[in-house]
């Protein structure tokens, strides 16, 4: 097995206090791409559905909201509504911001969180690994 090395950069004016990390695989995520029913009511919005249903590759776009939402859950070492973070996936190997609600951003005395999404590709089959910092001022 060859041994991967990642090296993230992030700047801000802004105090880390937290990371969580997450990873899943892609496959998982295929049944949510089809029909019209609210795929995991209880973590993923409306706006994020409508989003990830528009994508080229939807499954990527669930896979990465759910990798970022339990790496914020892990960060934060607290349960929390789940979509009150969204994660609006742009591509592969980006940093995204999450958008979450005023009132969770008080609740738990933080600023901002942002993801760092990365796939891993295998011969039968590809993974999401997110990487969530959540920071304070």
């Amino acid at each position: 097995m060859a041994m991967t090395s990642l090296t993230w950069n992030y700047k801000s004016s802004y105090h880390l206090i937290a990371c969580g990390i997450d990873a899943e695989r892609v496959d998982r995520f295929i049944p949510y791409t089809a029909g019209d029913e609210h795929p995991m009511p209880f973590v993923f919005s409306e706006e994020e559905i409508r989003h990830c249903k528009k994508l080229d590759y939807p499954e990527k776009g669930f896979c990465a909201a759910f990798c970022s939402k339990e790496a914020l859950f892990k960060a934060l070492s607290r349960p929390y509504n789940f979509p009150e973070c969204e994660l609006f996936f742009c591509g592969d190997d980006a940093w995204q911001d999450l958008k979450l609600s005023t009132s969770m951003c008080n609740e738990n005395r933080i600023h901002s969180a942002h993801a760092r999404i990365q796939f891993f590709f295998y011969p039968s089959y590809m993974e999401c690994l997110s990487a969530v910092y959540v920071f304070r001022e």
